[in-house]
Parts: structure tokens; C-alpha cells; sequence
């Protein structure tokens, strides 16, 4: 989590490949592996135990949502009758939203899955069709539903779904994510991405000479991320930061888009590279990094990262098929600034655990000296 509501996109189980490193730091590649007899499978998030979902191809047809946690791979199902479903976010609370489809119908509905069960969201009054992108910590959902009147950015909360409107009265064309203060980001019709609240709706803007920015995650800082058109017309991900967008660049390639961004301010998406392949990437501290593929994989992308460095994603596998991976980049401090204000407290190894901002400082400036 455009993120598009799928927050997924296309990209034997259990082995980890160490890859480039940053700030000394080894970035590790773990393969999610699949359903029985399955060539496919993506993973859309990951919350700050580890859980992973997204979605795996049955053997005898159709996809069903899924869930890896704690070494198994768990079929989510789907709603009664229903041949298809996908789950799209996770929280550490462990409820798990998505879509399905129902016997007898012609549209996909909004679902939660909580407890072991399947909740069907509903629409709109007079709809027959909901997306649900993304869930916050307190529960609230949002995402796309249809009426009558069309397709609108909508919020489920306490048992209802309402359309998100602005203070003119303006509906929002979708929604794709909700931070835990309720922040939503999402799109207007003509005027691009929009960060909405109870009481404001704030346009994000646009990259230099640019014309539109599509947002597809939100931190709890209210920062923002997606992807947006730049002068020569490609698309570049962007972090929206307090009324200020900024490209975020490429890995050498012509176009980049970020899916999703932690409270640490590191951000995950995909970017082309400069012989053309699609790879995912973390940025952080202004740099971004190209974290590879499975060994033999053609392509990868990153759609969902926790506070701990883990990014759930997704890469080509040697034989063609593609499998639900998670990378885990160990959080560094790279300046003294990273261990003030009790910062020391949230890096583990290989750096810390560090007892005191002193110990952090000290491990920043031994780095430095190692690369003189």
C-alpha cells in the first residue's frame, strides 16, 4: 500500500541470502515459499511481530489471502462460495483486512479477518462492491466502496462504512491508508493526493514540474509517501514531510514508486534499475538501496515495513515463479542525532542494544573511523 487497494504487486520456502549492507549492516533475504503446488505468491504487510500477508494461487485455480506466522503459512479462505480473496494490511493487533468474493455476486467485498473468522465489511447503501486497503491500530478500515452514485473513498468504524467528505463536501475518490491518529491519504478528483482528517484535508502537491502525486502510505507522523510524475513525465517516489515533497530519486532507472513508510521515516517500494530491471528498495537516512532478489530472481518489490526493519515484498525466483519474501535491515544510528532524546533505546543488533545514549555516540563515531 497505486497501492491500490491491492498493495500487492506481482512479484521452496525458508532460506536466507545476505545481500548488500548498509552502515555495515547486512541485509538478509527470506523466502515465504507458497501453497501446495503454487508457482505464486506476494506478500502486501507486516506488522511489529513478524505476522506477514498477502495472497498465494490455489493448484486448482483461483487465490486465496494468506498469512505466514511463526513459520507456517496459514490459508485465510474466503467469504462463503467466494473463489478469490487477498489480504491487504495487518495490525499488531493481529486483525487482518482485505477482499473477497461471494457466491452469487458480482463484486468483491471488503473483509476482515479477526480471530480465525471472515467478516464481510459491506458497501455503501445501493453498492455491490468495497475494497478494504489498510487497518490502524484502533480498528478503523479504510478503502473503496460503490452506490449508485459511484466509487467513493469510504472509512468503516464501530459497524459502519461512511463516505470520507471534506469540509466543502468534497468525496474522496479512494482511500489507501489510515495512520493510527486517523490520518488518511487518499485522492481527490482533479486536485491529486489529499492527507484527510476529521477536520482538515491538506493537498499534497506535486513534484517540480509535475502534474500529479498519487500517495499510498501515511506513518503515524503524518508523513507521506507514493509515487508522483515528474517534469519528463516519469514517475518518481516522493516522501511528503510537513507541506514539503521531495523525489526520493531512482536506482538508476527511469521510474520508482514507494509503497510504504515506518515511524523511523524508512520507506519501501520498487524502482527500475539502470539495466532496466525492477528491484525493491529501502531508503533511509537519503540513501537508497537496492535490495536484490532470490538468487536467480529477475525482479523484486517491497510493500510493507515494520519498526524493526523488517519489509515484507515480494521476488522472481530462479525457475520463473514468484514467492512472498521478507527482507530484514538491522536499524543502525548513523549520527550522534539518532541516539538523543532516548533514541539509543530502539537499535538492537548488530549495533545495540545500547544501556545509554553514550554507548550509542560511541558506536557512531567508531563507524566513522572504520571508513577513513
Amino acid at each position: 500500500m497505486t497501492r491500490t487497494i491491492l498493495r500487492l504487486l506481482a512479484v521452496g520456502a525458508g532460506f536466507a541470502v545476505a545481500l548488500s549492507s548498509l552502515a555495515s549492516a547486512q541485509v538478509s533475504i527470506l523466502d515465504l515459499g507458497t501453497l501446495p503446488d503454487s508457482r505464486y505468491s506476494v506478500a502486501g504487510d507486516i506488522n511489529d511481530d513478524g505476522d506477514v500477508v498477502g495472497m498465494a494461487d490455489l493448484a486448482s485455480g483461483g487465490s486465496h489471502a494468506v498469512l505466514w506466522q511463526n513459520g507456517s503459512l496459514i490459508d485465510l479462505g474466503t467469504l462463503p462460495g467466494g473463489t478469490i480473496s487477498w489480504a491487504n494490511a495487518i495490525n499488531n493487533g493481529e486483525q487482518i483486512v482485505g477482499v473477497s468474493s461471494l457466491v452469487f455476486s458480482s463484486g468483491d467485498f471488503a473483509v476482515v479477518w479477526q480471530n480465525g473468522a471472515i467478516h464481510n465489511l459491506g458497501t455503501l447503501p445501493g453498492g455491490n462492491f468495497s475494497q478494504a486497503a489498510d487497518i490502524n491500530a484502533r480498528g478503523q478500515v479504510v478503502g473503496v466502496s460503490n452506490s449508485p452514485a459511484g466509487f467513493f473513498g469510504v472509512l468503516w468504524e464501530a459497524g459502519t462504512v461512511r463516505e470520507l467528505r471534506t469540509a466543502s463536501g468534497e468525496v474522496l475518490l479512494y482511500a489507501e491508508a489510515i495512520n493510527d491518529r486517523g490520518q488518511v491519504v487518499g485522492g481527490l478528483l482533479g486536485n491529486g493526493g489529499v492527507v484527510w482528517d476529521a477536520e482538515t484535508t491538506i493537498e499534497l502537491g506535486t513534484l517540480p514540474g509535475g502534474t500529479l502525486a498519487a500517495p499510498r502510505d501515511i506513518n503515524n507522523f503524518g508523513h507521506v509517501v507514493g509515487s508522483a510524475d515528474t517534469a519528463t513525465g516519469a514517475n518518481h517516489a516522493f516522501l511528503w514531510d510537513d507541506g514539503t515533497i521531495i523525489d526520493l530519486g531512482t536506482l538508476g532507472g527511469d521510474r520508482s514508486v514507494a509503497f510504504a513508510i515506518n515511524d523511523h521515516r524508512h520507506i519501501v517500494g520498487t524502482s527500475r534499475t539502470a539495466s532496466g530491471a525492477e528491484h525493491a528498495f529501502l531508503w533511509r537516512d537519503g540513501v537508497m538501496i537496492d535490495l536484490g532478489t532470490l538468487p536467480g530472481g529477475a525482479f523484486s518489490s517491497a510493500h510493507g515495513i515494520n519498526t524493526h526493519g523488517q519489509i515484507a515484498g515480494s521476488s522472481g525466483t530462479a525457475s520463473g515463479d514468484t514467492h512472498a519474501v521478507v527482507w530484514t535491515a538491522p536499524l543502525v544510528p548513523v549520527s550522534k542525532d539518532d541516539c538523543k532524546n532516548g533514541g539509543y533505546k530502539r537499535f538492537g543488533p548488530p549495533a545495540g542494544p545500547f544501556r545509554n545514549q553514550g554507548e550509542c555516540v560511541a558506536y557512531v563515531e567508531s563507524n566513522a573511523k572504520s571508513k577513513r
